[in-house]
Parts: structure tokens; sequence; C-alpha cells
């Protein structure tokens, strides 16, 4: 009973991950524009839905409005495909391209405040895409509301 209570007590340790204190512009605002430099426009779909799922913000249509501006760019990176077989050291063969999906919070000045950097899924499901995915890290950040007692 004693280890069992033990693990439990060091899961919930691990299980609260901290991070480092986001910047005060980003933790008051409240509106935000969506700026796609994708190219995609899956792409602020995906995000427009996570942050209207989250709740947290509310997006606007004209970036003078916003508090925070929310740039999604796509990145992708080459290079070679490595296999380590079994038997000996990795063999190189061919190249492969990665994509990915990058979000820069801004502020209503244009300074970059934040950033993440999430693969990009290639899914036609929003939710498993890498805005959905910049989004969800971000809100990762954000202190839980407090539930309120009855």
């Amino acid at each position: 009973m004693k280890r069992i209570l033990i693990a439990l007590l060091l899961f919930a340790g691990a299980a609260a991950q901290e991070y480092a204190p986001l910047p005060k512009t980003i933790m008051e605002g409240k509106t935000v524009y969506i700026e796609n430099q994708t190219g995609n426009p899956a792409v602020a779909d995906a995000a427009y839905l996570e942050i209207k799922t989250w709740g947290r913000f509310t997006v606007v249509s004209d970036r003078q409005e916003a508090d925070l501006t929310f740039t999604f760019q796509a990145i992708s990176t080459e290079g070679p495909i490595v296999v380590v077989p079994l038997s000996g050291g990795p063999v190189v063969g061919g190249r492969t391209t990665r994509n990915f999906t990058r979000l820069a919070v801004l502020s209503p000045e244009g300074h970059e405040l934040w950033t993440v950097t999430q693969p990009a899924s290639g899914s036609k499901n929003l939710k498993k895409s890498g805005a959905a995915k910049c989004i969800r890290e971000l809100r990762k950040r954000f202190p839980e509301p407090k539930k309120e007692k009855r």
C-alpha cells in the first residue's frame, strides 16, 4: 500500500510540469488577430477552431483591434534519411523533407513575445494540425482557471 501511495505521489509531481512564465502582455491579452503566412487556409481554420474551443481569447478580424497577433508560418527542413540496422552502423539513403508550423505571438507593436514550432501533420483533421498543436502548447503555459466553490 505504501509503495502505491509513493508511486501516485511521484506520478502527480511529474504530471504537474512547470513552465517559464509568459510575458505579461500575453497573460493580460483578451483579443487576438490570426495572421496566416503559410499560404494554407486550413492553418488559420485550425488555429481559429482551437482558440475558440479554448475560450481564453476572442479572435478579431482587424489587427488594430487586437491585443496580440498570432502569426503562423510554414517551415520545411531537408535532411538525410538515416537507418540504424541492428547489425551495424547507420546507413544513409536518400533525403527527406519535414514540415513544421511555427507560431509567433506578437505584441501590438509587432515585437515577438513567444514562439513555438510543432510538426505539421498533413492531416485533414484540423485538431491534428501543426497550428492546433501550437495553440495547445501555448495553452499549457496558462494557469488553469480556479473552480468556484458552491
